[in-house]
């Protein structure tokens, strides 16, 4: 990923309007790419050397994306930012630049360009100097997914796009990512007879296999947390009806709660939060141990954002 010492990427930056294709109600077709070990690389060789590294991947991007129509919006460390008005110009411009960037390896080992990119689709919203849009930060999603030399499209683009002649698509399955309400659906993209026979299957990043986890432990403690009210108050004899209503309140919080951590982890770990206050008074054995749950899964969710 991006060099320590570079600014920040692209896609977490402003689009600068005037390097971009007219923006108007029109869709725009964003790229990422991002020279995967950088770090690595300047580390071992030096600055001067990741410098070189650095130019030609500049120079060999911009190349691919403007013979397809798009424009270079941004050149920050290892990674560019293209963007384009047709789909289809920006997959056949990143599957030209992975076969430059294969060619440039072989022929210069000592310079390794390897490289994923990442590409969506959507409206871009002006802001001030600049535009905004969604689709470039799922953009950036996915270039994090891909390893060097693969290439990731999103569902939408490739709906938009539909059959290259030249180019493949491998569906790659669904993914969780993080700030996204809803999986993903990702497709590997290459030219046609250079995908590999077997495509691997995405998982998302530590990050969102973390918050998963949490969610998973935050439903459990939410299941004890039934179990507990209604064994140790409903089964009861003389059980209290207020306490009942209350603990089945807080057991339906929590479980809404860990159902959300995905999607708003603040907010998620909140309501688990007041559910296990609220369990904590059940005091039957079962919403302890489900109280106990839920202080752990929204432990979880709070150390995950901010690590």
């Amino acid at each position: 990923m991006s060099d320590p010492e570079t600014p920040a990427s692209p896609s977490s930056a402003l689009v600068k309007s005037g390097e971009l294709p007219a923006i108007g109600e029109e869709v725009q077709t964003f790229l990422i790419a991002d020279i995967r070990g950088y770090t690595a690389f300047t580390h071992e060789n030096g600055d001067e050397a990741g410098a070189r590294l650095v130019r030609v991947f500049a120079a060999l991007a911009r190349e691919a994306v403007e013979q397809q129509g798009g424009a270079v919006s941004e050149l920050r460390g290892d990674e560019v930012l293209a963007v384009f008005r047709s789909p289809r110009s920006a997959l056949r411009a990143a599957v030209d630049l992975q076969s430059r960037c294969r060619q440039h390896t072989e022929a210069n080992p000592h310079l390794p360009l390897l490289v994923g990119i990442g590409l969506d689709a959507g409206e871009a919203v002006r802001v001030e100097d600049g535009v905004r849009s969604g689709a470039l930060n799922l953009a950036s999603r996915l270039t994090s997914l891909a390893a060097p030399g693969e290439t990731f499209a999103s569902e939408g683009l490739v709906h938009l796009a539909r059959r290259i002649e030249g180019l493949e698509y491998r569906d790659c399955g669904k993914v969780a990512l993080k700030g996204l309400d809803r999986s993903v659906q990702v497709f590997l993209v290459g030219g046609e007879g250079d995908l590999p026979a077997e495509t691997r299957r995405l998982t998302a990043p530590k990050g969102d296999d973390a918050m998963e986890a949490a969610r998973v432990v935050g439903i459990v403690g939410s299941g004890f947390g039934f179990a507990g009210v209604v064994f140790d108050r409903l089964l009861t004899v003389g059980a209290n009806p207020v306490a009942l209503g209350a603990g089945l309140v807080f057991a339906v919080i929590a479980l809404l709660g860990a159902s959300r951590l995905l999607r708003d982890a603040e907010r998620g770990a909140l309501l688990m939060l007041v559910a296990l206050i609220g369990l904590v008074f059940a005091v039957g054995w079962w919403a302890l141990i489900g109280a106990i749950l839920l202080l752990i899964a929204t432990g979880m969710a709070v150390a995950n954002r901010k690590a």
